[in-house]
């Protein structure tokens, strides 16, 4: 049996343009992980020292607090900014650890209803 991974939420680049950090959609919608690897980046441009690369399961965003309320894809995206505004040059792990922990002071000690999976690449030179 061939373990699959789906990816619910399209790949985002984040680029720096103009001194602060911007989206970059790149159209993917899931990338599928089995016994032969492979990630699809169709319509992907070059990738350039600095840029970050992120994807993740909807077990993120779906997240929820005590009372119910999830944590979205939108405070995805802040917790992104505010970590590569404060730190440009956090590395991959940094921004894992940093989106993990933001997520844990939400939910709390909750059990999960879903699992998440996070991919982050930092392209270096």
């Amino acid at each position: 049996m061939r373990e699959r991974l789906f990816i619910h939420r399209p790949l985002v680049l984040w680029i720096k343009r103009r001194g602060k950090w911007c989206l970059a959609g790149l159209g993917i919608a899931c990338a599928s992980v089995s016994e032969q690897p492979a990630i699809a980046l169709a319509r992907l441009t070059a990738l350039k020292p600095g840029h970050v690369l992120l994807t993740h399961t909807d077990g993120l965003s779906d997240a929820t607090d005590f009372y119910g309320k999830r944590f979205t894809h939108q405070r995805f995206r802040e917790t992104v900014v505010c970590l590569l505004t404060t730190e440009p040059d956090a590395p991959a792990a940094k921004i894992v650890e940093h989106l993990m922990w933001t997520i844990r002071q939400f939910a709390g000690v909750r059990l999960s209803t879903d699992d998440i999976t996070l991919v982050v690449v930092r392209v270096r030179a």
